[in-house]
């Protein structure tokens, strides 16, 4: 029997995103975690309003194929994610039909001055009967969300609405934010958005930095050059490959202080406009390597590179035969596009090297 549709068009229409769907009530759900991560997701869940949502519970790791192939129309499966988590990485570069980054939870983690990042994905199938909403939230659904936030884990729980109002403190003279180079790469197209966005580009510095040099080195830096009156931020991916060790060395900051949610540039193999399509040598940096397996089970080699810009000069170099690289990247150097892979929408985040009493200073 052909079942009915989750929502009628009008419903859609009236949905400001995909957590006022889980809070309305009403559509079913279903929330995928891990045993480990069981504890944050009914606290998501609670927090939502929605405890009473079954988590199906997976050992070890989330049985990506089986929540790829789930087919009851009726009710929305979820999956429940620590950002940290490798397999954020693996599976959202992945050839499974799944909408990462459709919403976030920051949860306290013991030991840790920053709350840890967790993310939630669905289907595409799911995502797209729901109306493709928008990750953002609307305004009273974000108030309700931190009042039930402060409520559950402590007056002390830091917000990203929290770093928003910091960033217009009239104490903060000048803003430095850190992004992976070169010029034109994800990380730094959504650093110069979010900045637009927050309303603080007169103050702002963005410091692009050039190939070669990552997330861990800049989280460094900006440690480093941290006094008064400035306020230094570093901007990460929920895909980068290294944002595990990112959180676990830095336990005394704020390495998930916020976040920004944009399309990435278009994602694409490509290479050389004047040559024939070699696949003996493929750049990629670590995180969208997964683009590429089908190419390196067939035997092509996979060589480092810093940033999506940098597989691109790569190629120009003669050091690759083609590249995992952003469409902006390769239009820029003249590469031709063997296959287009898209642009989904990419979580953004947000550090910096003060702990939450300190952002609280500045406000």
């Amino acid at each position: 029997m052909k079942r009915s549709p989750l929502l009628t068009r009008s419903e859609m229409t009236r949905s400001a995103s995909f957590s006022e769907h889980i809070e309305s009530g009403a559509v079913s759900f279903i929330c995928h975690a891990t045993a480990v991560h069981e504890a944050a997701a009914i606290d998501y869940l609670s927090v939502l309003g929605r405890s009473e949502i079954p988590v199906q519970i997976h050992e070890g790791s989330l049985d990506w194929a089986e929540i790829a192939a789930h087919d009851d129309d009726t009710v929305v499966p979820l999956f429940f994610i620590a950002a940290t988590d490798s397999d954020v990485r693996e599976q959202f570069f992945g050839r499974l039909p799944l909408r990462f980054f459709v919403d976030h939870f920051y949860r306290p983690e013991p030991g840790y001055v920053s709350n840890r990042l967790f993310v939630v994905g669905t289907t595409d199938a799911a995502w797209q009967r729901l109306g493709s909403p928008s990750a953002l939230a609307s305004p009273e659904s974000v108030g309700r969300r931190l009042e039930k936030l402060k409520s559950r884990f402590g007056s002390d729980y830091f917000h990203p609405v929290e770093m928003e109002q910091a960033l217009q403190s009239k104490s903060l003279r000048t803003v430095r934010l850190h992004a992976l180079g070169s010029a034109g790469t994800n990380i730094a197209r959504a650093s110069y958005r979010f900045v637009k966005a927050q309303r603080i580009r007169a103050r702002t510095e963005i410091v692009v930095h050039p190939d070669k040099v990552e997330p861990m080195e800049y989280a460094q830096i900006a440690a480093e050059e941290q006094r008064d009156g400035v306020l230094s931020l570093h901007t990460e991916c929920a895909v980068y490959y290294e944002l595990d060790r990112l959180f676990e060395t830095r336990s005394t900051e704020l390495v998930f202080a916020s976040h920004y949610y944009m399309p990435l540039d278009g994602m694409q193999l490509a290479t050389r406009s004047d040559s024939p399509v070699v696949t003996r040598r493929i750049a990629s940096h670590p995180s969208p390597q997964g683009l590429v397996e089908p190419w390196v089970r067939d035997g092509a080699e996979l060589v480092h590179a810093s940033s999506n810009s940098h597989a691109a000069a790569m190629v120009l170099s003669g050091e690759a035969d083609m590249c995992v690289t952003t469409a902006s990247a390769a239009h820029s150097m003249d590469l031709k596009t063997v296959e287009d892979f898209g642009s989904p929408t990419m979580l953004f985040t947000l550090g910096t090297p003060l702990d939450a009493e300190q952002m609280r200073q500045l406000f």
